[in-house]
């Protein structure tokens, strides 16, 4: 148990002096389960069918953990890494200045020094732990022509205790070697060819429509619609415009069929429907002081709710006017697995690949060491679209750009980089990774960067201004709907309907004047019953002044003789006559002498 000290147990290390002179002793490990002293396996009698365990504290001494279990930092141990190959600016070989290709013969001498961001980031390590010494994959490992599969062969026969390169952890290779903890991760994105600009005609035209979403024109056109029933609804006999209110209590509307009814209701509202559209579209209301007040209440909400929908437009509408835009493309796993598009991807990941994507329709394409047999699969046509990883050597990725390719940021999978280890190094190597720098920052710094752009751009097919949805206007709604609902309490209770409250007004206004004396009509004209009389009356503000009621009166009953009653489209302008200017009288006797002699004409 002393063997880094002499037979003597003369002292050595000078930390060993102590531990070769304390006393351990055999015990059984199942009784000591609940013990509180430390029990350790002893790997002296390896010929043995069971483990032989001992303990220091049992025997009264002090603990000490075999060197199995604790990391010796007292030293470094020398270990052997295979590198897989040279590859700037991760590990390389240079040759009288001029870079080393990646299987070059100067890789197999080891003359000539190998440099890099990998190489000098494993020799940073704690060098008390482990101290490195770099070889060339063997010959028997190459046989596979696979460098990275090479190294984790001498990991596997012994030769070397790690490899040096950007090994993806993968399924099969679990079962070959133990890993260190992940150094980066490499994600890998949908590539396609970049899509042609969009220059179709209907395209431009669509954009007009772009800054509000399909469903929120839907409900700005159904608004419109209720808007028009509205305004129908609430019409009243002195709007500046009283013909959607006559409409419906002429003779031809009482008189006509049911088909006709029809016709009439239809053209009413398609016509009101153009005008309330022309309010909207041209950001206004009518504006009709004469209106009910039913009408003014929901022209109210309304006016709000044009007012944030055009503000809102207006300044959507110049980001998607200014949107080049591109051809149909395929720019998702989502749309690649529904369209069946053959996606190639490196066979070292395509079994973690279809575990993630198993709808996918992925091509295999053998990886050697780099993307170079995967972007000329795609090259010969074997496969629509490819999958690459984010940690791509230089040379691939200008390959990319002579093939007019481009990454998009649909993610395919992501796969764990580590250093394949043997099992006698890994606590230790992983001690050291884990104590020293972050090899992502380093790599991120100093990462290969491609000739051109091959970042998707996003621009392209969307705005930074998202189009509008109904949501986004559901305060200017609700304030709409809490118009129109106070418009019809307004128009259901007769003490708020808006024509009693000014007759009754109009009639105060005249009771109280000592300058005029008004009659108001006693004689109900034939034509008409007492209720409708009153409610012409209230409704049309029919004031006249002595004689002239009588005149006024008969004048009516003409009138229905003739077959035109109350509910025809004539207008009859009331005329109040001051009792101090009687020669208006002879005036007013004129005008209603022409009206009669008019009608006989007719």
């Amino acid at each position: 148990m002393c063997s880094d000290c002499t037979e003597d147990k003369s002292e050595v290390n000078p930390k060993c002096h102590e531990k070769c002179h304390s006393r351990y002793c055999y015990v059984d490990a199942e009784k000591c389960r609940n013990s509180t002293e430390m029990v350790y396996t002893s790997d002296s009698f390896p010929f043995l069918s069971t483990s032989l365990h001992f303990s220091y504290t049992t025997c009264g001494s002090k603990d000490f953990p075999p060197s199995s279990i604790a990391i010796d930092t007292s030293g470094g141990k020398m270990v052997k890494g295979t590198v897989v190959g040279s590859e700037f600016p991760l590990q390389y070989k240079l040759d009288d200045g001029l870079l080393v290709p990646w299987g070059g013969p100067q890789v197999f001498n080891d003359s000539i020094p190998w440099s890099g961001l990998l190489i000098n980031y494993l020799n940073d390590l704690n060098q008390d732990v482990i101290e490195i010494e770099l070889i060339s994959p063997t010959g028997g490992s190459m046989v596979s022509g696979h460098s990275y599969d090479s190294s984790i062969k001498d990991i596997e026969s012994g030769i070397s205790s790690f490899g040096v390169g950007l090994f993806w952890v993968t399924t099969e290779r679990l079962q070959r070697v133990a890993y260190s903890a992940p150094i980066l991760w490499d994600k890998f994105f949908l590539v396609i060819e970049r899509p042609a600009p969009n220059t179709a005609l209907s395209f431009q035209i669509q954009k007009i429509l772009k800054p509000f979403t399909v469903n929120l024109w839907f409900v700005i056109i159904g608004t419109i619609f209720l808007m028009t029933g509205f305004s129908i609804w609430f019409a009243g006999a002195d709007d500046s415009n009283p013909t959607r209110w006559q409409t419906f209590r002429n003779k031809k509307w009482k008189e006509g069929s049911l088909l006709k009814r029809v016709r009439v209701v239809l053209r009413l509202y398609f016509e009101t429907f153009l005008e309330t559209s022309n309010y909207c579209f041209g950001q206004a209301i009518e504006q009709d002081f004469e209106a009910t007040l039913e009408y003014k209440v929901v022209m109210m909400g309304f006016g709000l709710l044009i007012l944030i929908i055009a503000s809102a437009y207006f300044a959507n509408l110049a980001a998607f006017l200014t949107l080049p835009g591109v051809a149909n493309y395929i720019g998702t796993m989502e749309q690649a697995i529904a369209q069946n598009a053959r996606i190639c991807i490196p066979g070292t990941v395509g079994f973690e690949a279809n575990q993630t994507w198993p709808d996918a329709n992925f091509v295999y394409i053998a990886d050697n060491d780099d993307y170079g047999p995967l972007l000329q699969a795609y090259e010969d046509g074997q496969c629509d679209l490819a999958a690459i990883g984010s940690i791509t050597p230089e040379g691939n990725l200008d390959k990319m750009c002579e093939l007019n390719l481009t990454i998009t940021s649909s993610l395919v999978i992501t796969v764990a980089v580590a250093i394949p280890l043997s099992q006698e190094i890994s606590r230790e190597f992983s001690y050291s990774l884990y104590t020293g720098e972050d090899f992502g920052t380093i790599y991120d710094f100093k990462k290969p960067r491609p000739t051109c752009n091959l970042e998707f751009d996003v621009s392209q097919t969307a705005s930074a201004t998202t189009a509008l949805t109904p949501e986004n206007l559901i305060l200017p709604f609700i304030i709409l709907a809490v118009c129109a609902m106070s418009s019809y309490v307004l128009s259901i209770f007769p003490a708020a309907n808006t024509r009693n409250i000014k007759d009754a007004t109009d009639h105060s206004k005249v009771a109280s004047s000592t300058e005029k004396e008004i009659v108001h009509l006693e004689k109900i004209p034939k034509h008409l019953k007492s209720d409708e009389f009153h409610e012409a009356k209230l409704t049309k503000n029919i004031e006249t002044q002595g004689d002239v009621a009588e005149e006024f009166s008969e004048l009516l009953d003409k009138m229905a003789d003739n077959g035109i009653d109350s509910t025809s489209n004539i207008i009859i302008v009331p005329i109040l006559v001051d009792k101090h200017k009687v020669e208006r009288k002879e005036l007013v006797m004129k005008y209603l002498s022409e009206i009669e002699q008019a009608l006989k004409e007719e």
